[in-house]
């Protein structure tokens, strides 16, 4: 492998180190969604906090922190949210304190979903399978081209 390939070889590498972790994390989300379609309850939330976040690169994820009560039991989650909900809810004139609906799986209540308040669960699913491609296939390319 020539220096001008190592740089990329390091990319390629660190694509296939990443990808079991954002798999991870889909593969969570999933389950959360498979929980609350099976056996969801549905109650009032209040958000106690909501925030836009932005990477380095400029992408942005909102989330809030709503607290709910199942059976007399408090929960207080963190949730991501799409930015409709959070334009909606949150920056043209909802405060801290508002109510709303909250979908919860019956199984395990600390697993929530704001009602209307979007999720995609196949999007880290997507994204680890393909960083695990783009990691080997790029890898396979490196090792053909080294080997001409």
């Amino acid at each position: 492998m020539s220096s001008a390939q190592k740089p990329i070889g390091i990319l390629f590498v660190g694509a296939i180190i990443a990808s079991p972790f954002v798999l991870f994390a889909g593969c969570k989300e999933q389950r959360k969604q498979t929980l609350l379609a099976q056996d969801a309850g549905a109650t009032q939330g209040i958000i106690t906090e909501a925030y836009e976040t932005r990477s380095r690169r400029g992408f942005r994820s909102y989330t809030v922190d709503v607290a709910y009560t199942v059976d007399e039991t408090p929960y207080e989650v963190n949730l991501s949210v799409d930015s409709t909900f959070f334009a909606t809810h949150v920056q043209n004139g909802a405060r801290n304190g508002e109510q709303v609906e909250i979908k919860y799986a019956k199984a395990d209540p600390s697993l929530a979903m704001i009602e209307g308040g979007g999720s995609n669960s196949y999007a880290g699913i997507g994204f680890g399978l393909s960083l695990f491609v783009f990691g080997v296939g790029g890898m396979c390319y490196l090792f053909f081209l080294a080997n001409d």
